[in-house]
């Protein structure tokens, strides 16, 4: 499954089945209850292999994130994308969210990715890979890094099954991958 063509707009949608579209949109301020509810209802597990941490999340954690993330966006040419369903009893619900952050040099950017845990392996990671792929891609990013816990074989099948040119090495329980754009179509 591929974005859309409006990807390049920062939005993008993925049918994940009959009954469920996932909807892919860029970060805005208005999203914040959304993303605090999504947060505080991953796993230890899920936040350790996101975060590389088990600090727990607080409100004004949260807050801080976003405004981060915001930041990035407008002065550094990130782009953090956020995956909602529209639920009857909640409306909008995040299931995802996935980021890029350009580094310093050589066209590179961080990149990161986290499925709500009851929506894991259904292909949505992949999915957002991809399309964060291709926004950096079109905006000059030649290659993506990861930091991948080794104990998250989910994240890692993700990128290695992308079937792009990428190095990996590992140190302190972490896998550094260096991702390969160039190559992508």
């Amino acid at each position: 499954m591929q974005p859309s063509e409006d990807v390049d707009n920062g939005s993008t949608i993925m049918d994940l089945n009959e009954n469920i579209r996932i909807t892919f949109q860029k970060l805005r301020e208005e999203d914040e209850a959304s993303i605090s509810n999504f947060l505080f209802g991953l796993s230890q597990q899920s936040i350790y292999y996101r975060f590389i941490s088990h600090n727990k999340f607080t409100v004004p954690k949260i807050k801080e994130m976003i405004a981060t993330d915001l930041s990035e966006m407008k002065q550094h040419n990130a782009i953090s994308l956020i995956g909602s369903i529209m639920d009857t009893r909640q409306g909008k619900e995040t299931i995802a969210m996935g980021a890029y952050y350009p580094e310093d040099s050589n066209r590179k950017a961080e990149v990161a990715i986290v499925v709500g845990d009851i929506w894991q392996r259904k292909t949505i990671g992949s999915f957002l890979f991809k399309t964060l792929a291709v926004l950096a891609k079109h905006n000059g990013i030649a290659h993506f890094t990861a930091l991948v816990c080794v104990k998250n074989i989910a994240m890692q099948k993700v990128i290695e099954k992308i079937d792009l040119p990428l190095l990996r090495h590992v140190e302190d329980a972490l896998y550094y991958y260096e991702i390969d754009l160039t190559a992508y179509q």
